[in-house]
């Protein structure tokens, strides 16, 4: 039994309670297209470098951006699906692969780009460790677990100046 095969059994094994028919239609989201995408993904990174534009007009990296993008859109037509499966593929991965990053943000750029923007909303970066929290003060400009570090060191520096002083009055 190949890789494929065994990933197919254990996901069918996982859907309990579900007929043949809902377990197709979910594992035809969860699985197969999905699969698709990243090996159609995966062929476009290794041959982009050998397609050359033929129109003179256009630049040749927007042309193969383009002909990527159109390719895989004929796989399912939802770029954020697309954009979402090839993510959690690449930036969930534990081998790092720069090459299929910068590709997917050649290709999708826009999307990723309009995704972080949504996904950010409302929220600022922490100055001390650039973690992302939502402010609940206007000027907040720092998350709570570094507010409470801070506030602590100055409660510590306090009482360090106030015995200093102290002891310095006897």
């Amino acid at each position: 039994m190949d890789s494929l095969d065994k990933l197919i059994v254990d996901y069918i094994e996982q859907q309990e309670g579900l007929t043949e028919e809902e377990i197709m239609i979910k594992a035809q989201f969860e699985l197969i297209i999905p699969m698709q995408i990243i090996s159609k993904f995966e062929e476009w990174k290794n041959k982009r470098r050998f397609y050359f534009n033929k129109d003179d007009n256009h630049d040749n990296y927007e042309y193969v951006s383009k002909l990527i993008r159109e390719e895989m859109l004929e796989i399912i037509d939802d770029a954020d699906f697309i954009v979402n499966t090839l993510v959690k593929h690449y930036y969930d991965s534990e081998k790092p692969n720069i090459g299929g990053k910068k590709l997917l943000w050649d290709v999708f750029g826009d999307v990723l780009y309009s995704n972080i923007k949504e996904n950010t909303k409302g929220t600022k970066s922490c100055d001390e460790c650039g973690d992302r929290f939502e402010p609940t003060k206007q000027r907040q400009t720092k998350c709570p677990s570094c507010q409470e570090k801070i506030k602590k060191e100055k409660a510590r520096l306090r009482k360090i100046k106030f015995n200093e002083k102290k002891k310095n009055n006897q």
